[in-house]
């Protein structure tokens, strides 16, 4: 395979890259709307979703190693210390490097969206598992107050043990 053409398939497969992390990042965007109306039905949608783009994303990813191994054959360099920025710099023209450099930004610019989107995911999943905790904990308390009678009508000295054991 000639240099050009590896270098063609590896521009394709980054676009095909910076697309679906484009989508995945709508998707997480719209987890974060699921998230704050609570609607367990859609999220267990919406990680049923999220699934098929790990899949695709992963064979992405594997397609794109393989093509990066190719070029370092090609190109007879190291491969562990191959990265795209020394493609651009050294195996390519004007052009390819314009059209690579600008496919990193936006994949690097995505993901690091994506990281946002999914700590304000987490902290939303944080202080709801918080809410259930302290709702589980209030409804506990209150099985625990009061007296408690014997048979005899006397107060009892025993603790009554908590409907729930569990914590979240």
């Amino acid at each position: 395979m000639s240099e050009l053409v590896l270098i063609e398939k590896l521009t394709d497969v980054l676009r095909k890259e910076a697309s679906l992390y484009e989508d995945f990042l709508s998707v997480q965007k719209g987890k974060t709307d699921i998230l704050v109306k609570g609607n367990v039905l859609e999220l267990e949608k919406m990680v049923k979703t999220e699934q098929s783009y790990f899949e695709k994303i992963q064979e992405l990813e594997s397609e794109r190693e393989q093509i990066i191994e190719r070029i370092a054959q090609v190109f007879h360099t190291d491969l562990s210390t191959l990265t795209l920025t020394q493609i651009i710099n050294n195996y390519v023209n004007q052009e390819q490097a314009s059209e690579l450099k600008n496919l990193r930004d936006k994949i690097l610019n995505t993901v690091n969206e994506l990281k946002e989107v999914n700590e304000e995911n987490a902290r939303l999943i944080n202080n709801s598992l918080e809410y259930i905790n302290f709702s589980i904990n209030l409804i506990a308390s209150a099985n625990n107050g009061g007296s408690r009678y014997e048979q005899d009508g006397k107060e009892g000295k025993g603790e009554r043990k908590s409907f729930f054991d569990i914590r979240l």
